[in-house]
């Protein structure tokens, strides 16, 4: 959650670069992951 939470606050920062985040963990469901990439807003 903090890579994602942090490139959401950096997000205009960001903007027009290519960004990867690595998501790992127990913590969060399939159903959740797709809600969260759904609703992002790219960068």
């Amino acid at each position: 959650a903090a890579p994602t939470a942090a490139a959401f606050k950096l997000g205009e920062r960001l903007a027009g670069k290519k960004v990867v985040l690595i998501l790992s963990g127990g913590n969060i469901t399939l159903e959740q992951l797709r809600a969260v990439m759904d609703s992002a807003t790219p960068f």
